[in-house]
């Protein structure tokens, strides 16, 4: 009995031994045998031709040829979908311009320093939140109506013309050298936290609000921002020399727009504009012994008014008195309301002219 219980023990032993070596060498096996699903035709075929893979299209690539890549150009192949490219775990720089992509998933692109994605005409989606380390970001001739550059801190160069976006948060892009987002519906663009920035053009959008007053102005040597038909005032660092070297024969501008050290009266995007036909000023009092300007406005509309605020107070001779001071109405409806504001250092010669934003 004992010599039976002693084989039966010493054959388990061997079996458990037997499971465990198959498994030690098929590991190496299945871990350079892992694929990334390539589900694109063109795609694969153009790693096919780059030597990353073999024989015909059949939707799945060695994921050990391509994890160490650093730089991949897939440019001019057709290519409607880039499934698989999140396993180019170690890309630097990628080249994919003029395809078919309609959306572009690089969130796990962290990597990533370089990217041209630009002449995909209908690529609606592109998602950059994950490349945290990219530099220049080439994304022109696309269909994109939204674009999230917040995570993209390193940016030098940004590239967004001919899209369809109507606003970008940029606020966190302050290394941007160039910047360009030609034709696009842009409202609103602030530039003066990119103290180094060089180019900016901004030509055909619907801009209200421009302020490029970085102070590098005398720097810049690609500022257009003409066919902005809205834009009335460019705020700068220094008028006399904008309006030396910035002309509308230069296509720096429009001939209706002006340069300004303070342009804030333009510039309060997210407000609704209300209906201003009820305002009425009533009466304006200035003292220059104390440099202010009292005005009291009579609200004949029957429901209460929270916003504009006055704009701009113009004398006889159009000099402005009074600018960019963001004091809000408060809610009042058929009454008078008297607002105090500080008054520009000039002399006015009446009559005055009040202009609300």
């Amino acid at each position: 009995m004992a010599a039976v219980m002693y084989w039966r023990t010493r054959n388990l032993y061997w079996n458990k031994m037997k499971k465990l070596l198959i498994l030690f060498t098929l590991a190496p096996c299945m871990a350079f045998g892992q694929m990334t699903y390539v589900p694109d035709d063109n795609f694969e075929q153009a790693l096919i031709d780059l030597g990353y893979d073999t024989g015909a299209p059949d939707d799945s690539v060695p994921t050990a040829n391509i994890n160490t890549v650093l730089a991949l150009n897939v440019s001019l192949k057709s290519i409607s979908d880039l499934t698989g490219i999140a396993d180019f775990a170690s890309l630097v720089s990628l080249d994919c311009f003029s395809n078919n992509l309609t959306s572009l998933d690089l969130s796990q692109g962290n990597s990533l320093e370089y990217l041209d994605c630009s002449g995909n005409f209908f690529l609606g989606s592109l998602d950059i939140s994950g490349a945290t380390n990219l530099y220049y970001l080439y994304c022109d001739f696309c269909q994109l109506s939204t674009l999230d550059v917040t995570n993209n801190i390193y940016l030098e160069e940004l590239d967004i013309e001919v899209n369809q976006i109507q606003s970008i948060d940029i606020s966190q892009n302050a290394n941007v050298l160039e910047f360009y987002c030609t034709i696009n519906q842009l409202t609103s663009i602030d530039v003066s936290h990119m103290a180094s920035l060089t180019v900016l053009q901004c030509n055909g959008n619907e801009l209200t609000c421009l302020n490029v007053a970085n102070g590098n102005n005398q720097n810049m040597t690609g500022f257009i921002a003409f066919d902005n038909p809205n834009l009335a005032c460019i705020e700068v660092d220094d008028t006399s020399w904008a309006n030396a070297n910035w002309t509308v024969a230069g296509l720096n501008m429009d001939s209706t727009a002006s340069f300004s050290d303070d342009c804030s009266s333009s510039c309060f995007p997210g407000f609704p504009q209300p209906d201003c036909s009820f305002l009425e000023v009533s009466q304006v009092l200035i003292d220059e012994t104390t440099m202010t300007i009292d005005i009291s406005i009579y609200n004949g509309d029957t429901v209460d008014i929270n916003y504009p605020y006055i704009g701009l107070v113009v004398d006889a001779l159009g000099d402005t008195i009074q600018n960019g001071t963001a004091s809000f109405f408060l809610q009042f409806a058929l009454d008078t309301m008297t607002y105090s504001y500080a008054l520009n250092s000039v002399s006015p010669v009446y009559p005055l002219t009040v202009y609300f934003a």
